[in-house]
C-alpha cells in the first residue's frame, strides 16, 4: 500500500512525511483510514486553510451571490465597478481580479478589517474582477472578515471544536517551537521558519497547521451528511485556457470528479484530496518546500521520479550591511504596502518588522533569501515587488 510514498519519499529527499488514506471496505466491511508516518505529527498546511473558510462562510448562512460592499463597511477596492459589483463567490473562487500582491500583507500588523479599510482600495489590479481565475489570497482574507465573529474564534466554535480537531490550531510567533511540529525543509535543508503574527490578517488563506488524523476527520466531515448539499465543491470558473479541465470551486480545485487542494509555504508542502461522493479520499503532509505537483501525481497514481526533486540553489555571498546607495536612507510609505525604513547600516525594517537588509541598491528581503534592485525617481523608491504590475512606487516622508 505504501511503495509509493516510500518512494516518493526518497525521490524527493523529505524528510518527514505524514499520509492519511481512505481505504474502502470490502464485503460490507467500513471504509477505514490507514497512515503512513507520524499521524499527529504537526506541519502548517498552507492553502489548505481555504477549505476551512470556504465551508466557514457556507456554515455561516451568507449568501455567496451576496455583494461583499453590502456586508463589509468600508470595502472598497482600487476599481470602482469591483467594488460596486464584487461577491462572496468572486472572493472565494479567485475572481476579484487581484493579483498576489504577497509584500503588503506578510509584514502587516494591521488587524483585518483594518488592513481591508486602510489598504486595500490602494492595491491595483491586474484585470476585470469577474472574468479571470488570478489567484490572491486576499480574497480569502476579505472572506474571513465577513464572518459574524473573528475568523479564528468561528472555526474554533464551528468547524475545530466540534469535528475534534484537538491537533489544528492557528499559526502565530511561536508556531515552530515544540517537538510535535516538523521543521521546515528547503531542497533537503533546513530553513529559518517563515515570520508569523497573531491572528495576522491573510490567516483566512494559509495560517492554519494540522495533521494526517485531523486532516483525516475534516476529509470525513466533506463525506459525510453534514455537507451534502455543499456548494463550496461546484465547480465555479476554469483555470487556465479554455481548453483546460481544471476548476477553481470555493476553497477547492476540481477537475471531473477530482476534488483537491494543495498548500505551499517555505518549508512544507501539503494537499488534500476526495472523490466526488467521497469514495477515496487522502491527505498528505511534508516538511520539504516545493513538491506540491509532485503530491499530485501521488494523489493522481502517477510516478514521481527525481527530476520531481526539487534543486538547490547554489550557495550565494551574504548580503553584506552598511552600504545602501545615497539617497535610500530613510522613511519610505505606500498607502496599500506600507511603511519601509532604511536605516544607515543598511537594516531594512518593513512595517517595524526586520526584513533583511540592502547592499548598494540590492534588497535582500528576510527571511524569505529575495533579492529586490531599487531605483529612486526624485522623491520616489520603485520596488518590483508585484511582478504582474509595475514597481510598487513608495514616497520618501518627511
Amino acid at each position: 500500500m505504501w511503495t509509493a510514498f516510500e518512494d516518493a519519499q526518497r525521490q524527493l529527499g523529505i524528510p518527514e512525511l505524514s499520509v492519511a488514506r481512505l481505504v474502502r471496505g470490502r464485503g460490507g466491511a467500513d471504509d477505514r483510514w490507514h497512515f503512513f508516518g507520524d499521524r499527529d505529527r504537526r506541519y502548517p498546511i498552507a492553502s489548505v486553510t481555504k477549505t476551512f473558510t470556504a465551508r466557514a462562510v457556507e456554515l455561516a448562512g451568507i449568501d455567496f451571490d451576496s455583494r461583499v460592499r453590502d456586508r463589509l463597511p468600508g470595502f472598497r477596492l482600487h476599481d470602482p465597478r469591483a467594488t460596486e459589483r464584487m461577491t462572496v463567490r468572486d472572493l472565494l473562487c479567485h475572481r476579484s481580479g487581484l493579483p498576489p500582491h504577497t509584500w503588503a500583507w506578510v509584514f502587516a500588523t494591521e488587524r483585518r478589517r483594518d488592513w481591508i479599510a486602510r489598504r486595500l482600495a490602494h492595491l491595483e489590479h491586474i484585470g476585470p474582477h469577474d472574468n479571470a481565475y488570478r489567484y490572491s489570497n486576499i480574497g480569502y482574507a476579505i472572506a474571513g472578515a465577513l464572518l459574524p465573529e473573528d475568523w479564528e474564534r468561528f472555526l474554533q466554535s464551528k468547524i475545530i471544536r466540534p469535528l475534534g480537531l484537538d491537533h489544528t490550531s492557528f499559526i502565530g510567533p511561536n508556531w515552530h517551537k515544540g517537538s510535535e511540529v516538523a521543521p521546515p525543509h528547503k531542497a533537503g535543508r533546513g530553513v529559518a521558519p517563515f515570520v508569523a503574527h497573531t491572528a495576522h490578517l491573510i490567516s483566512p488563506a494559509s495560517e492554519l497547521m494540522s495533521t494526517a488524523g485531523d486532516l483525516a476527520r475534516w476529509l470525513d466531515h466533506w463525506r459525510s451528511p453534514a455537507a451534502a448539499n455543499t456548494e463550496c465543491t461546484t465547480s465555479q470558473i476554469r483555470m487556465g485556457g479554455p481548453d483546460s479541465k481544471r476548476w477553481y470551486a470555493l476553497g477547492w480545485r476540481r477537475e471531473k470528479d477530482l476534488l483537491w487542494h494543495t498548500g505551499s509555504c517555505t518549508g512544507y508542502s501539503a494537499i488534500i484530496a476526495m472523490r466526488v461522493g467521497g469514495r477515496d479520499a487522502i491527505a498528505i503532509l511534508c516538511n520539504q518546500h516545493g513538491v506540491t505537483q509532485a503530491l499530485e501525481k501521488l494523489v493522481r497514481g502517477d510516478p514521481v521520479t527525481a527530476a520531481d526533486r526539487p534543486r538547490a540553489r547554489p550557495p550565494r555571498p551574504p548580503a553584506g550591511k552598511g552600504r545602501p546607495a545615497t539617497g535610500l536612507t530613510g522613511t519610505w510609505t505606500h498607502p496599500g504596502y506600507g511603511t519601509l525604513i532604511i536605516g544607515s547600516e543598511g537594516s531594512v525594517r518593513f512595517h517595524d518588522t526586520p526584513a533583511g537588509s540592502i547592499t548598494g541598491k540590492t534588497w535582500r528581503l528576510q527571511p524569505y533569501d529575495i533579492d529586490f534592485k531599487l531605483a529612486i525617481h526624485a522623491d520616489q523608491l520603485a520596488i518590483p515587488l508585484e511582478p504582474r504590475l509595475p514597481p510598487i512606487k513608495f514616497r520618501k516622508q518627511d
